[in-house]
């Protein structure tokens, strides 16, 4: 039998997902399941993204099962943002076994994805109910060594729950966007009492139009 240096390279590179795929495995044949292994339903609630994909985007959340797509998610703002963290409500999504979630930019042409990874719902059965992937841990991200897009504290939470969801799942925020509201708010407001002032001063000069047209009117009766 061939012994392997650990120091030799891999004749293949593997993706994040592929070497998380290797572990599941390496675990069920440890367990010595034989026949099969459960297909446990989870329900998703909450992806966080945290912090900014550099250079900003438009996130849509599209979460496949078993290959086939399920749904996506993109009713976030239309423009592009740079926010400092997402938190993208999934809305209790049932899903099981087989499952890929991207992150794609709607922001581009071809709305390729950013951020994929894949998981099996069997080894999410974690009583806090999140999965935490670093920016290693998540396909085409472990591709940016230079942090052209990810830094180097990128990360991602899937939040879900192992029961049916009764109350309703956080909403979709985007910090920045919040503090761009507020903004736009406090526009809206000053445009409207700066419209309010230029109504009264047209006013105002209307009146003196007429009543010095009305004297003009009276001298000349005189």
């Amino acid at each position: 039998e061939k012994e392997i240096d650990e120091n030799d390279s891999p004749l293949i590179k593997l993706m994040p997902s592929q070497e998380r795929f290797l572990k599941y495995y390496n675990q069920l044949f440890n367990s010595k399941l034989s026949h099969g292994f459960p297909q446990p339903t989870i329900y998703l609630t909450q992806l966080i993204i945290h912090p900014k994909i550099i250079g900003g985007c438009y996130p849509s959340i599209v979460i496949s099962e078993g290959g086939v797509q399920v749904v996506e998610y993109r009713d976030l703002d239309t423009t592009r943002v740079e926010f400092d963290e997402a938190k993208i409500s999934l809305r209790g999504t049932a899903v099981t076994g087989d499952i890929r979630i991207e992150i794609r930019d709607m922001g581009v042409i071809y709305h390729e994805p950013l951020v994929i990874f894949n998981f099996h719902t069997y080894f999410t059965n974690s009583e806090n109910g999140v999965l935490e992937l670093n920016r290693d841990e998540l396909d085409i991200a472990h591709l940016d060594p230079e942090m052209k897009r990810f830094s180097e504290t990128f990360f991602v939470e899937l939040h879900y729950s192992l029961t049916r969801i009764t109350q309703p799942t956080p909403i979709t925020t985007l910090k920045r966007n919040e503090i761009k509201q507020d903004k736009q708010e406090e526009q809206d407001k000053h445009h409207l009492q700066s419209n309010e002032i230029k109504n009264e001063e047209s006013n105002l000069y209307d009146q003196s139009q007429n009543q010095r047209q009305e004297e003009e009117e009276q001298q000349e009766q005189q």
